[in-house]
């Protein structure tokens, strides 16, 4: 059974108070994590970068470029995210969470098509479907394509009849395609 998660403020506490050469890779990724919680994003950074150096087990090791990724990506480094979420992909080709990553980096910068692209691949690989067809939902929403959106938005709540997000976008996408008839 897992620990639950502490609080990113009490993990940085208790980091400082260790000698950082004694740290474990889980250690200094948690405290990376933490870091970019409460908004430190350029020193979550040099501590994912740090991690590089660190022996990490090879069915993990693709969490790194993945959560550096989305750190760049909060930061608004937009093509560093892409990047990093690009390794990510590599190291574990066959998870959503890379590729919904990679979209949403897409998406940011208005590239709907890449992110549609990067998205119906997900469709196809193992992990949360769910949040794959709600993100092709959001990004054939920019794209005007209403009826498409609301197809994906659907299948997503087949799958998870309370997503919340997928609720909200049903909503709007329902709404929109009414407003059109009227």
């Amino acid at each position: 059974m897992n620990k639950p998660r502490k609080m990113p403020s009490v993990t940085i506490a208790e980091c400082d108070k260790i000698p950082r050469f004694s740290w474990t890779s889980r250690m200094l990724f948690d405290y990376a994590d933490a870091l970019r919680e409460i908004g430190r994003l350029s020193e979550a950074l040099l501590a994912y970068d740090e991690l590089k150096s660190y022996p990490i087990p090879e069915e993990k090791r693709w969490l790194l470029p993945l959560f550096r990724g989305q750190t760049l990506l909060e930061a608004g480094q937009h093509s560093l995210a892409e990047q990093s979420f690009r390794e990510a992909l590599i190291l574990n080709p066959s998870t959503t969470v890379a590729s919904v990553f990679l979209a949403s980096t897409f998406t940011v910068q208005e590239k709907f098509d890449s992110a549609i692209e990067t998205l119906r691949h997900a469709l196809y690989l193992k992990g949360d479907i769910d949040e794959v067809l709600v993100n092709l939902g959001i990004n054939l929403r920019a794209k005007g394509k209403l009826d498409d959106a609301l197809k994906y938005v659907k299948e997503a709540l087949k799958i998870s009849p309370t997503y919340p997000e997928a609720l909200e976008l049903l909503e709007d996408i329902q709404s929109a395609l009414s407003a059109r008839k009227t």
